[in-house]
């Protein structure tokens, strides 16, 4: 691929030894005095993909190495009427020891657009992976909403070689219906979070009675028909094996998602 990172622990700190990147993608590293771990942010140039473009990320955190990937911004994808998909594809190895947080802000994804992404990553045993996917379907504060062409998005891991997590999702509103109660239910944001590594109680843990990181209680999909769609709808479910743990969200609006994206900041914090 065309944009690669590496991380190497390198006199008892985890550095960057190799970071190539070309248009659209951008990769900055970011300073960071509170822990061990390397911090970068992700950025395009025009704030987001164009139709046809094919973007690849390639990352590779050695053993022991500790490494936060964030954006700069929402990546905007805009309208598409080529036929091609933009296309975000990221291959991932975490060696054992090490740690990996991909936590971007939202995909935007503008009227007529077409996005298609694949993510895959091998894990060694002993490393943890946070890994999350964020869209928003349309630019909802304008009135927009689910007036893009199309969505698709596949994930992947394996640990030492062996698959854990296989999951693909789409979304086409001309085919699909995403307003229905069996889909987005009127909801414009999806965040889904992997975590790999960690198990569940520390998720648990984060929403005990006393903890006001996430809600103590989650409405279920029947108070939030009766009640008019309050608030976020949140579901959790631990791994087979205690591999790890999913999370995922639907909210009306971005701030809606404000303790999850809390309690994820947390889970990096403690967990990496």
């Amino acid at each position: 691929m065309e944009n690669r990172v590496t991380v190497e622990k390198t006199r008892g700190r985890s550095r960057i030894t190799e970071m190539v990147y070309q248009s659209p993608l951008k990769i900055f590293e970011t300073a960071s005095r509170e822990q061990d771990g390397v911090r970068l942010v992700l950025s395009n140039h025009g704030g987001g993909m164009l139709q046809g473009d094919r973007v690849g990320l390639e990352i590779l955190g050695k053993t022991g190495t500790c490494t936060v990937l964030g954006s700069q911004g929402n990546t905007h994808i805009y309208r598409n009427v080529s036929g091609r998909d933009s296309v975000f594809n990221v291959a991932g190895w975490v060696e054992s020891g090490g740690a990996f947080a991909f936590f971007p802000q939202p995909s935007v994804l503008h009227r007529e657009a077409r996005y298609s992404q694949q993510v895959s990553w091998d894990l060694a045993a002993g490393a943890r992976l946070i890994y999350s996917d964020w869209i928003q379907a349309g630019r909802s504060e304008n009135g927009e909403s689910f007036e893009f062409h199309s969505y698709r998005s596949e994930m992947k891991v394996t640990v030492d070689g062996k698959p854990v997590l296989f999951e693909r999702f789409r979304c086409i509103p001309g085919v699909d219906m995403p307003l229905g109660p069996a889909a987005f239910y009127g909801f414009n944001h999806m965040i889904t979070v992997y975590c790999l590594g960690l198990p569940f109680s520390v998720w648990q843990e984060l929403g005990r009675p006393g903890n006001e990181t996430l809600p103590n209680r989650v409405p279920t999909f029947a108070e939030a028909v009766s009640t008019g769609k309050p608030g976020p709808l949140y579901a959790a479910h631990p791994l087979r094996g205690g591999m790890g743990f999913v999370v995922r969200a639907l909210a009306a609006k971005r701030g809606d998602l404000d303790s999850l994206v809390s309690a994820v900041e947390v889970l990096i914090n403690r967990g990496l």
